[in-house]
């Protein structure tokens, strides 16, 4: 499964900057938000426990749709095309916001 999640630092960041620019002052809608190129989750947990020093080879991994009987997408990434569009805001990658984690050791 595939998703494209922000740090709540850059979420704060991202929505500060929508806020407070006068130029966005009238502009209205729903738009996604999230990091560029997202990761599956297995990929995002593993990088994130390497970053933080707490990486083991001691699990499983399962899919979600051989465990439960509901089907869900294995792509969770949201489309960005709108937001960018519209706000010209340069959205991190997943790979810069798992970096971000590297003080944290």
């Amino acid at each position: 499964m595939y998703f494209s999640p922000l740090s709540l630092n850059s979420l704060t960041l991202i929505l500060y900057k929508i806020i407070t620019y006068k130029k966005y002052k009238n502009t209205w809608g729903l738009y996604n938000l999230g990091s560029k190129f997202g990761l599956s989750k297995f990929e995002f947990a593993k990088r994130l426990s390497m970053k933080l020093g707490i990486y083991n080879n001691n699990y499983n991994i399962k899919n979600i749709n051989d465990i439960v009987d509901t089907r869900r997408s294995k792509n969770m990434k949201m489309n960005l095309k709108n937001f960018l569009k519209t706000f010209k805001i340069k959205l991190p990658t997943l790979s810069e916001e798992i970096n971000k984690f590297e003080n944290l050791k």
